[in-house]
């Protein structure tokens, strides 16, 4: 998710007008309406990334501050309750979903993220069902990094990273990227992740259609490819 895109829209409540709110205790009304009206809309705007108006600094304090650097499974959750219910209701392909519990000594996976991200909170609680239904641990190393908005913090942990949007799931064997999955897994986080793990696909997937044959070129990978037999 890139933080100058929306969300999902945020629902402001309306007002039924029982007639003219003249004079003073209308002004008033009128006053109070309005102000609610832009709190909420503000609001919108930090939950949804899109600036309305005020300075960054100004919208970031109408929002929970983000976990930021290495964190875990269970932290997350802890600091965003919300997300378990999407973790609940995920419904990931069970049988891709066991494959991801195959032990992968050689592989790592690090996951950057952002809390005030949907398309991370939707990604993260879906792989983590899948996980849940494999028995409840990766065969695997996994990391999670959490990041600011601007994807610029932590920035020890991003030197090198060339990170765009977020979720990105970086995909290493023996220390070598060997792939990513980009803001959304165009065919279910559980199946391109275990397709990267598995060597049976290579390069970069996303569910985005915008980014280009040859972002691959600034990533150290291309776009995703059958593994040649």
């Amino acid at each position: 998710m890139n933080s100058n895109e929306a969300a999902s829209p945020l629902s402001v409540p309306t007002v039924a007008s029982t007639g003219a709110l003249g004079g003073a205790s209308g002004g008033a009304v009128g006053g109070t309406l309005g102000g609610v009206l832009g709190a909420w809309l503000l609001l919108g705007a930090c939950v949804s990334g899109v600036k309305v108006g005020g300075s960054d600094a100004e919208m970031a304090s109408w929002e929970k501050p983000p976990i930021l650097g290495s964190t875990t499974q269970a932290e997350i959750l802890a600091e965003n309750p919300a997300w378990v219910d999407d973790l609940v209701r995920a419904q990931p392909d069970p049988a891709q979903a066991q494959r991801l519990a195959d032990p992968a000594p050689d592989m790592e996976v690090v996951v950057f993220f952002g809390t005030w991200c949907s398309d991370s909170r939707r990604e993260l609680t879906r792989l983590w069902r899948a996980v849940e239904m494999a028995g409840g641990d990766f065969g695997f190393p996994i990391r999670y990094v959490g990041v600011d908005r601007t994807k610029t913090e932590p920035g020890d942990l991003l030197e090198g990273v060339e990170l765009l949007y977020v979720p990105t799931l970086i995909v290493s064997k023996n220390g070598l990227e060997s792939g990513r999955i980009i803001e959304s897994a165009p065919g279910g986080i559980e199946r391109d992740l275990v397709a990267l793990l598995a060597g049976e696909t290579s390069g970069w997937l996303s569910g985005r259609d915008d980014l280009g044959a040859d972002l691959g070129a600034g990533l150290g990978a291309g776009p995703a490819s059958a593994a040649t037999p």
